[in-house]
């Protein structure tokens, strides 16, 4: 019979407690669409504009607790959601609600990809059922969901991890579901990652006026070129 020496591998599971802080935020566009204006005293224009958060709600808990769960000033839901051990998801349904008189639109998601990509990296968070160009018609009401986890497959070397994950949503009026179309010669937009002013004549960008939302270069020399991968191209129309 052989003698020997076998070498016993020994796993060490790391465990700990994560908390994670939400504060997820709605922005506040148009704010003078809640004025009343009186015309000559003779005509009242009371249209409302009223975005908010009516409710938060656990929906599935799986090794999580939750330790905070608030609405402040209709703008502001914060949750703070411990989680105990890798694999560990908070899933919470959450409900924005249009209360006012316009109908609105989801114009931007803002910080999701940026508190993924950030320290520590094993706290994610994920929207479900909610993306920019939503519409929330006046008297609707949408539920989507928020969603932290632990995730497993991210190497860590610390216990009690803590991250505050900040997202905001900014709503702006609709027009038919889409967002209010800029004026041509009066604002801008942004093109090939750059703020590119509308015109009314000669060369540059112009507004399709038969296709909300899409835009055109004309003339004889607009400056509409781009340089990607070291060649030269030219925007048509976004």
């Amino acid at each position: 019979m052989r003698k020997g020496k076998y070498k016993i591998k020994s796993e060490h599971f790391l465990m700990g407690t994560i908390v994670v802080s939400v504060f997820l935020m709605l922005g506040i566009g148009y704010a003078l669409l809640s004025q009343t204006l009186q015309i000559n005293g003779t005509a009242n224009i009371t249209s409302k504009w009223k975005i908010l958060f009516t409710s938060a709600e656990e929906k599935e808990m799986n090794n999580a607790t939750t330790q905070l769960k608030e609405i402040t000033d209709d703008t502001t839901l914060t949750l703070n959601v411990e989680l105990t051990q890798p694999g560990a998801t908070a899933t919470y349904d959450v409900v924005v609600a249009n209360q006012g008189d316009l109908d609105a639109v989801l114009s931007k998601i803002e910080g999701v990809e940026e508190t993924n990509n950030s320290d520590p990296l094993p706290i994610k968070v994920h929207l479900e059922n909610i993306a920019e160009g939503d519409p929330l018609l006046k008297s609707e009401e949408k539920t989507f969901q928020v969603i932290v986890e632990w995730d497993a497959s991210q190497d860590f070397n610390e216990t009690n991890m803590k991250k505050e994950i900040s997202i905001t949503l900014t709503y702006e009026q609709s027009d038919n579901g889409g967002p209010v179309i800029p004026t041509p010669g009066d604002d801008t937009v942004i093109m090939g990652g750059q703020t590119v002013a509308l015109v009314s004549s000669g060369d540059g960008l112009y507004e399709d006026q038969y296709e909300n939302g899409r835009y055109i270069y004309r003339g004889q020399s607009p400056n509409n070129y781009v340089e990607f991968n070291n060649e030269l191209w030219r925007i048509i129309a976004k």
